[in-house]
């Protein structure tokens, strides 16, 4: 039974967790060209899974703990054991795709959620055992609050909100650390000049590089297999070329290439195309300085 003290912050948190799903779809309509996209991008439509199964858990179990009787253990036991399925199909989608290493972040809020609700699935089996056990349900309010924290979380990381802090600077000097060698490496051999050419419908080049420039200033690629990248626009135009210069032979296709090096997928976004050309390391260019000839170039 719930405890009469908690009856107004379940029910405040039923209403929250009911307009933030609402907020959610509209998200998602807003993202799906990008959620439709197969691979490099699954990671989209694991974010925005994970956002609604966080306001999903928090609606249910705030409204069933408004019904009188002893349901809130039994629910929030179910919804555990939901949640913890959802859970292991996106570590094993992370794990095919083999972007787990590279998406440590959202790994770690999987991970996060994870503990989240094996604690709401021992707390639901305690309470379910024991309907009359007040500070068992006071944590299961607590995993509420943690869950709304995580769907924000994942509902930002899904509109490609802008990522700054000394977490993630750090995170990105630890990556670059980690991948020095491995770059030292690749660099004895053939690299690739990518040239991408992205079109844009309803925004200017100019205004969609200063979103860019304010959103991921240092793309976490850059310094790892990313060596440089050239920018070339129209300031009141609707096309940007861009060269990226990889430390490998074989570099992403032109939708992930652009994401991995700063350039989101927006809705404005209407096509990335690119061509792929070997180039001779010991000549490459420096980063944003015009490319040469020394290109063995393919059609």
């Amino acid at each position: 039974m719930t405890p009469e003290s908690l009856h107004s912050f379940f029910a405040a948190s039923a209403n929250v967790a009911g307009a933030l799903i609402g907020l959610l779809f509209v998200a998602i309509s807003v993202s799906r060209e990008r959620l439709a996209e197969r691979n490099e991008l699954q990671i989209n439509r694991i974010r925005a899974h994970a956002a609604l199964t966080a306001f999903l858990n928090t609606l249910t179990v705030g409204l069933f703990a408004l019904i009188p009787g002893e349901q809130i253990g039994k629910v929030s036991l179910a919804l555990a054991i939901l949640g913890l399925m959802f859970l292991t199909g996106s570590l094993l989608s992370l794990t095919r795709t083999s972007r787990l290493r590279s998406d440590l972040r959202d790994a770690a809020f999987l991970v996060g959620l994870l503990a989240t609700f094996v604690t709401q699935l021992i707390a639901g089996l305690d309470v379910t055992i024991h309907p009359r056990d007040t500070g068992t349900i006071r944590t299961i309010a607590v995993l509420v609050v943690v869950c709304f924290l995580i769907g924000i979380a994942r509902s930002w990381e899904l509109i490609e909100g802008p990522s700054t802090g000394i977490a993630r600077e750090i995170g990105v000097r630890v990556r670059r650390r980690a991948d020095h060698d491995t770059t030292a490496q690749a660099a004895d051999s053939q690299s690739a000049l990518q040239s991408l050419l992205m079109r844009l419908n309803g925004i200017t080049a100019s205004d969609y590089l200063a979103w860019v420039r304010v959103r991921d200033p240092e793309p976490s690629a850059l310094d790892q297999w990313l060596r440089s990248v050239a920018i070339s626009a129209e300031p009141l135009g609707e096309l940007i070329t861009i060269e990226l210069t990889w430390a490998c032979q074989l570099p992403m296709p032109p939708s992930a290439a652009a994401v991995a090096a700063g350039f989101a997928r927006t809705p404005e976004v209407v096509e990335v195309i690119g061509t792929t050309c070997a180039i001779d390391v010991h000549a490459r260019p420096t980063a944003f300085a015009p490319r040469r000839s020394a290109q063995l170039c393919e059609p």
